[in-house]
Formats: C-alpha cells, structure tokens, sequence
C-alpha cells in the first residue's frame, strides 16, 4: 500500500518537475540568445524532455516566453518574494522598495538583462503584451502606494504618482546600467554600494533637494 500510494506522489510530482525544469532552461535560453535566437528545440534538450512537452505544459513558444518572463518579474519586484515591503509610512515603504528593486536587479542580472531586450525591441506587439501580461500589475502596485501616500498627507497631492514611480525604476535601471562606467569617475563614491545610492535617491526624490527658506 505505501509503495502504491509513493508511486501515485512521484507521478504527481512528474508533471510539475517537467514544467519547472522546462522553465529554468528556458530562462537562460532566453536570456543569452533572445526571443528569436532561442530555439524550443535546444530548450527540450536542455531540460531533458520531448518538445511535445513544452507545447503541453505552455501552449507555443510565446507562451514560454511570457511565462518566463512573468517568473522574472515576480523575482525582480520588491512588493513579492521572501522580502515583502513593510513600513508605517509611505515614505519608509518607497525608500525600501528602491533599495530592494535595485538589490534584485542586481542579483538576478540575466532578468533585467531580458527585459533590457525587450524595452529596446522594435516588436511593438511584443512591447504590449510585456507592459499587459508582466509589467503592468507590478508598477500600478507601487503607483497605489503614492496615493496611499498621498491620502495620508506625506506625498504632495499636487504631483502625479506614476511619474515618481518611474523615476524610482528609472534610477535603478541606469545605475544597474551604468555602475561599470561610474566606478572611473571621481566625483562618484557610490558605485560599489548600491544600498547607499538608494539611500540618497530616496532621499531626493522625496524630500527634494531645494534648500529650505524662511
């Protein structure tokens, strides 16, 4: 009976372990050679099952490659994963969110690498279905969070919520861009310690940088 009942879990198990091992090569695929130059023949190779496979599990090659890129966005935002953002204020929460962001892009480069591509893709289709089916629900988070913000008297009413949302996400993704080419100038001190850069960043965007007058 426990042998019967230990064949039954392996053969559940089968299904998702496939899936998830598709998943994980196609990542790396995707990441080095792009939407066109990875192949879901080298993919099933790669992860050791038939083509029929991948078809089964994520419908086409498009498919695949939303999901990938679905499971890259859940890796990269800071609002999920084993380090949810909580704060008691609106303030402490942004100035967590861009240290966070910023530590993820940072370890998960082959991410931010993809999506790179992606931005810079010609494909306008392609560039929809990222903003709708990956990136949309994740920047509408952090946009709710400046009203919240907002409603509770610590934001101006006055300034609109996605603009400082995409001035935090920008700000991350030039310096994970640049931080090679930051650390030969003299005047920066910050390229080799990104917490401190989100520190400041943080700092300026919500504080301002004008000097207080009587």
């Amino acid at each position: 009976m426990t042998k019967r009942l230990a064949g039954r879990d392996t053969e559940a198990s089968a299904p998702a372990q496939g899936r998830e091992a598709i998943l994980a090569v196609a990542k790396k695929q995707f990441a080095e050679y792009g939407y066109h130059g990875a192949t879901l023949s080298k993919i099933a190779t790669r992860a050791k099952v038939c083509k029929a496979n991948i078809f089964h599990h994520f419908g086409s090659k498009e498919g695949l490659y939303l999901a990938v890129l679905k499971d890259y966005c859940e890796q990269l935002s800071p609002l999920r994963g084993s380090r949810p953002i909580s704060a008691p204020t609106c303030r402490e929460q942004l100035r967590q969110f861009a240290q966070v962001h910023l530590e993820n892009m940072l370890n998960e480069q082959s991410a931010v690498q993809l999506f790179l591509r992606e931005l810079l893709a010609k494909d306008s289709l392609r560039k929809e279905i990222l903003a709708k089916g990956v990136l949309e629900d994740n920047f509408s988070s952090l946009v709710q969070m400046v009203r919240e913000g907002q409603e509770a008297g610590e934001i101006r009413p006055d300034i609109d919520p996605a603009i400082l949302a995409v001035m935090l996400l920008g700000a991350d993704v030039f310096f994970f861009m640049a931080r090679d080419v930051f650390q030969h100038f003299r005047d920066v001190h910050f390229a080799a310690s990104p917490g401190d850069y989100s520190e400041a960043l943080s700092e300026i965007l919500l504080r301002g940088c004008l000097a207080k007058r009587d």
